[in-house]
């Protein structure tokens, strides 16, 4: 407006603007922004005006044909009467969408019908005009609820209000789905305003039962349970009544409310006729496997899942309901209780249909069959079956429970159970994707058993353990987070990190009582925790908290379930029944703990006889024990090193180091000490292996005490020194096992300082000649301070003199008062500090100086006796290589980093290099591309414009109208696949290594270069490609490839003119890989040029990089494959490309050509 009165304007001559103030200050204009607004809006057309008052309602921005329906016009009306919007600068057209130029644009546009108070009834309008494409257009569901929702208070026709209700419900469980809890509970809260005059609602209660789902999944439990309690005493039918008690049945689950849960669900079922025994005998459990292994016998689990699911949703939900109960008695200890459910829940699936809990009941029934009865066949069956099951539509709402529960309590009877850890990590992710509290946690539990099973790096089970226990606490899961407090404790204190693992939680000593003596003394997590209890006394050797620890389990067996933990009872029973026998001092003592050693033999050898792989280590050494106690010294022997054998074979490390520890007790109390001594080291290594500190040191003190009573009986006036003697090997054996320079620096600082008799200690290291105080150790009432950090000399309040005349001459100075007598006497640093005992010795490997060991004692005059003196010389002797030798592993660790980057650096050059390659060689094809794609672009204009003409009609032709517009849908399929191969060829992604068929590859890549062959006028032949072949690799690499090939082979034969020019592409399937040769009728290529031409830089092109073919191999080299050139006969060149099948062998560099 400026503009065109001439207020403001350019001057072309001085190229600038220029203003008028004068007229400025007499216009009409005024600095208020809506204001302006306004007044562009009063210029509109009505209908423009209302059309953007309806784009206000909706949002920022809106497709064209939303904006049709939300104003009832149409589409091509939308941008007519938006032009002007468009030229008054308050709309633009993005391509797909209008929006407001400016978000003040919209607001001054909507704040029009809110002066006019009109923006509630146009919400109305726009909303019931968007419900009104619903259910075709399903995207419109939440546009059209939140625009009613805005007005919903214009609504009170009731038949309106009850329909728009519905709409509102519809919104929140599409919202549920997708985990948006907070968005559902809003548009339920709508749908309860809506219904709030309405008589007679069927929904009301459906809307409550989902607002409490709603509030579940978000941990509302307060006002979820207040919520289904109203619902529970409210005349609501039965489906919804199954509903309400199987979310009740979860949410006390969740409380810990085991009992409520339990009484809450059965209850109702006995009002539906169905009774479930409150103490089912082992007879009503054997009967009711016995009708399902009969079934499974007869019929099996019907493969037509759609077919077998029931369709009556009283029945489906019951079973649901049946299914729900499963979990808290998994926390009870009444085994017959859960297998009596499980088993009805399975039995009523296979009589009324398959549902949600149908998947759920079938995997525990495996676990019953396989733990309870030993039938591992047909439990893996119905397993197998169940997961099946689980991921179908309409069956999959209980999918991750289904995959934790084969992974914990199917597989570890059935199969190798290291196959369960990915059943148990999905189960993790997918139940805290979809906000599943109680089964993230369960599966969290579940993993981390399954991890202590196998053995596998206690660091990384601590990690694991860690996130559970922690992400357990923050859900409210009070009975998982003991067991996995359970689980911490074993770990950390096998690391020796108990204290420290507990208190950075802020958990006080007494966190287990409620496994003890609470609510959840009975459960699956207290059966776990005695379980765990007694792996921590046996290992550590406490034989009388062994033994209450084993009882206590054996009392909880009924609640083990068939969790993992009830195989490591008859395991570490044995172990510590075998060693109470040797203790025990009566007759009647040992036949006890003979019988019940006898009793743990039986049962794990019936768990190898099912599954070898997870306990055929365990049984062996069991029989050795036992054979051992029987007085079998002979078949002890053999049966030790079988355990020994079998576990190393399945990598249980931790096994192994208990096999180990087991024999060198054997051998020990056969009086061979070197051979018991020797398996004891043995058993040290493996634990250190495994990660378990704490009871390497443990086997560490052992070893020594065995050395000192073995070898040396110290005399009454040498004991002393022989005390220290061994303090000093223990610590020397400490320094052997550390790598890592600040760890070996703590522990070398630590034990000079407690042996030594210091004040202050610390460790000086010489890097080519620069000597810097690595490592410093104070005494301190609350344990030492330490100080691991590098500094240079001047900054530390140490006597460098001393130090410096150490690092020179290379001896040791020994002051038994430094600030008065000796050469130092008078050294400003050492009279300032009152230097007393002060011992500073080199660390000397083969005469280089490694670094240099300091200690003082200021309190007393001759604190470093010559004794200890000579015992420290051997500390350091040891320290001195540990040092050098955590020297060279920082510096080939610092090396691999650096060889690392360098590699991965190059890695991404090259990949880079033929993303650019490929990118140059599209370049080339930017013509064939460009024909490609306009040639059916144009025919879709021609046949849109044939199909408008036949509409014009007087009497409109839609035959031919249907066979234009099938005319444009091919040819508009077709420039789409044109499109979609050229950006698989040039997209730039990291490579992603899948089993793909090499033929659509090759099509793809044909579909490129057509109009490139049709030009050179080249023949394609690929009638030798035979049927699909699957190739294992990266599907945009291996195309790269390709295309280079087809390029250079149509460069080939561009001068060709005496012969036909022909593109040969064959391929087949031979010998655990896939052959793909392309072969041109081209130049060829010279005698010889197979040695070279592979090499970078060599080309034969006038405007080549010579980079194609190389890296082409590398792609090809990097895929285990083979490229390879040589001559056609009579002429021509041809290329060979071997890949790898998925699953078949691979090429050895000499194969490759390499």
């Amino acid at each position: 407006m400026l503009l065109d009165e001439k207020i403001v304007w350019f001057d072309w001559t001085n190229y600038s603007w220029r203003w008028d103030l004068s007229k400025a200050r007499t216009s009409k204009y005024t600095s208020n922004v809506a204001e302006s607004l306004l007044d562009k809006l009063e210029t509109l057309p009505l209908a423009t005006l209302n059309l953007l008052q309806c784009m206000a309602c909706l949002g920022d921005s809106s497709p064209a044909e939303i904006l049709a329906v939300a104003a009832q016009i149409e589409e091509h009306t939308v941008h007519s009467l938006f032009v002007h919007a468009k030229r008054t600068g308050l709309v633009r057209w993005n391509a797909s969408e209008y929006s407001f130029l400016h978000d003040r644009i919209r607001a001054v546009t909507y704040n029009s019908l809110v002066r006019e108070q009109r923006h509630k009834e146009m919400h109305v309008n726009v909303g019931k005009r968007l419900a009104e494409r619903l259910p075709k257009q399903r995207e419109l569901l939440f546009a059209a609820a939140n625009q009613i929702n805005l007005g919903a208070e214009l609504i009170d026709d009731g038949d309106e209000r009850l329909r728009y209700a519905r709409l509102n419900l519809d919104a929140a469980i599409h919202a549920k789905k997708s985990a948006d809890y907070r968005a559902a509970i809003m548009y339920l809260q709508a749908a309860a305003f809506l219904l709030r005059n309405v008589k007679d609602s069927t929904i009301a209660g459906v809307i409550e039962f989902h607002r409490a789902e709603c509030e579940f999944a978000t941990a509302e439990l307060a006002d979820a349970e207040a919520r289904l309690e109203r619902l529970w005493s409210s005349d609501i039918d039965l489906v919804l009544k199954s509903s309400v008690a199987r979310l009740r049945t979860a949410l006390y689950t969740m409380q810990g409310k085991h009992g409520v849960a339990l009484d809450s669900g059965l209850s109702y079922l006995a009002q539906l006729g169905i009774a479930v025994p409150r103490e089912p005998s082992d007879e009503d459990v054997a009967r009711d496997s016995a009708k399902l292994i009969q079934y499974i016998d007869n019929a099996g689990l019907e493969s037509d899942t759609q077919q077998r699911a029931t369709a009556n949703p009283l029945w489906a939900s019951t079973i649901d309901l049946l299914g729900y109960l499963i979990t808290p008695e998994i926390f009870g200890n009444n085994e017959n209780l859960v297998h009596s459910l499980v088993l009805t829940t399975a039995l009523m699936a296979v009589d009324r249909g398959y549902c949600s809990a149908a998947s759920y009941a079938f995997v525990h029934a495996a676990a019953i069959l396989a733990f309870r009865f030993g039938d591992a066949k047909r439990g893996l069956y119905l397993g197998e079956k169940a997961l099946q099951l689980s991921p179908n539509d309409g069956i999959d709402r209980l999918a991750a429970r289904v995959r934790v529960c084969f992974g914990a309590l199917v597989v570890p009877w059935t199969s190798p159970v290291r196959s369960a850890q990915r059943y148990l990590k999905d189960a993790v992710k997918v139940a805290r994707d979809s906000c599943d509290f109680t089964f993230a946690v369960y599966s969290h539990r579940n993993l981390i058993s399954n991890l202590l099973f196998v053995g596998a790096p206690l660091e990384e089970v601590m990690r694991a353990t860690e996130e559970a226990v922690d992400y357990a606490r923050s859900a409210g899961f009070k009975v998982v987070v003991d067991a996995l407090l359970a689980q911490l404790m074993v770990v950390s204190t096998l690391r020796g990190t108990y204290g420290h693992a507990f208190e950075s939680r802020g958990l006080e000593s007494d966190w287990s009582e409620s496994l003890l003596h609470g609510v959840a003394c009975t459960s699956t997590g207290a059966f776990a925790f005695w379980v765990h209890r007694l792996r921590i006394c046996v290992l550590f050797r406490d034989w009388e908290s062994a033994l209450e620890a084993e009882r206590k389990a054996k009392e909880l067996s009924g609640a083990s379930l068939g969790h993992i933990e009830a195989a490591d009872l008859p395991y570490y029973g044995a172990l510590c029944r075998a060693a109470a026998f040797f203790r025990a001092t009566e007759a009647g003592g040992r036949d006890a703990h003979l019988c019940a050693l006898q009793d743990h033999h039986n049962y794990i050898q019936l768990l190898a006889r099912s599954c070898p792989d997870n306990f055929a280590d365990r049984a062996a050494l069991v029989s050795a024990e036992l054979a051992r106690v029987q007085g079998r010294i002979g078949e002890a022997q053999l049966l030790y090193e079988e355990a020994i054998e079998l576990a190393r074979k399945q990598d249980f490390v931790h096994n192994e180091a208990i096999a180990l520890e087991a024999a060198a007790n054997f051998y020990s109390a056969q009086n061979l000490s070197v051979v018991a001594e020797t398996l004891l080291r043995d058993a040290r290594y493996a634990y250190l292996n495994w990660g378990a500190e704490a009871k390497a040191q443990e086997i560490g003190a052992r070893v020594t005490r065995i050395i000192g009573l073995d070898r040396a009986k110290p005399t009454p006036d040498m004991g002393k020194m022989h005390l220290d003697t061994r303090a000093v090997i223990t610590a020397s054996q400490a320094l052997s096992s550390e790598i890592v320079l600040p760890r070996l620096l703590e522990v070398l600082i630590g034990n000079v300082l407690e042996h030594a008799g210091a004040q202050r200690c610390a460790v000086a290291l010489n890097r080519m000649g620069d000597v810097r105080i690595e490592a410093e150790a104070r005494a301190a009432l609350d344990g030492p301070i330490y100080v691991i950090e590098s500094r240079p000399l001047q900054e530390v309040d140490f006597a460098r003199g001393i130090f410096m005349t150490v690092a020179r001459t290379r001896r040791r100075i020994l002051l038994d008062d430094a600030s008065r007598f000796g050469e130092f006497a008078q050294d400003r640093e050492v009279t300032q500090r009152g230097l007393r005992s002060v011992l500073c010795m080199p660390l000397l490997k083969q005469s280089e100086l490694v670094g240099i060991l300091y200690v003082e004692n200021n309190l007393i005059s001759g604190a470093f006796t010559e004794e200890r003196t000579t015992l420290l010389e051997v500390l350091a002797s040891q320290a001195a290589i540990s040092l050098e030798n955590a020297r060279l592993y920082a510096d080939t660790i610092q090396s691999d980093s650096m060889r690392e980057a360098a590699e991965q650096a190059l890695r991404e050059s090259r990949e880079e290099l033929a993303r650019v390659a490929s990118l140059t060689t599209m370049g080339q094809l930017v013509a064939s591309i460009t024909h490609e794609v306009s040639q059916p672009l144009v025919s879709i204009a021609s046949s849109s414009g044939a199909a408008l003409r036949f509409l014009k009609r007087d009497e409109p032709d839609f035959v031919e109208v249907e066979e234009a517009l099938k005319r444009i849908q091919f040819d508009s399929t077709r420039a789409h696949d044109v499109v979609q191969s050229l950006r698989s060829l040039v997209k730039r992604s990291a490579p992603s290594f899948a089993a793909f068929d090499l033929d659509d590859a090759v099509d793809e890549v044909l579909l490129v270069t057509r109009s490139q062959l049709e030009k050179h006028a080249i023949c394609l032949d690929m009638s030798a490609i035979s049927g699909a072949c699957v190739v294992w690799g990266d599907r945009v690499q291996i195309q790269q490839v390709i295309l280079n090939l087809v390029i250079n082979a149509i460069e080939a034969m561009h001068d060709i003119a005496d012969r036909e020019r022909r593109l040969c592409i064959a391929g087949s399937s031979v010998d655990g890989h896939v052959k793909l040769v392309i072969e041109d009728t081209g130049v060829g290529i010279e005698e010889g040029a197979a040695d070279y031409i592979f090499a970078p830089f060599v080309t034969t092109k006038s405007h080549g990089m010579g980079m194609g073919l190389p890296i082409c191999r590398s792609i090809v080299l990097a895929h285990a494959g083979r490229l390879s050139v040589e001559p056609s006969s009579p002429y021509g060149t041809r290329f060979e490309v071997r890949l790898p099948e998925p699953g078949g062998r691979t090429f050895t560099k000499s194969e490759s050509g390499i």
